[in-house]
């Protein structure tokens, strides 16, 4: 039941974050099939149960870039703030 939650919430992220997949794997140091994985519709053959870790990262990067996920990720990276 809670990787749905995980999945609902690292979905809103990356929607709201505007990155492509490719990107927002990169950052989780996933590959992006994982990625699809996670977000994939857990009818899915292929889904997999999305880790917290994945969404309190992309919420995490959202609050630190003040709203936007994008910034957010380019400070954590470069290690600002």
């Amino acid at each position: 039941m809670a990787g749905k939650n995980n999945r609902a919430r690292l979905r809103a992220a990356v929607k709201k974050s505007g990155m492509t997949n490719k990107a927002v794997a990169a950052y989780l140091g996933v590959s992006p099939r994982t990625l699809r994985a996670w977000l994939a519709d857990p009818a899915d053959v292929s889904a997999r149960p999305c880790p917290l870790m994945a969404a309190l990262a992309m919420e995490a990067a959202e609050k630190l870039g003040d709203g936007n996920v994008s910034e957010g990720i380019r400070l954590a990276l470069k290690g600002v703030k």
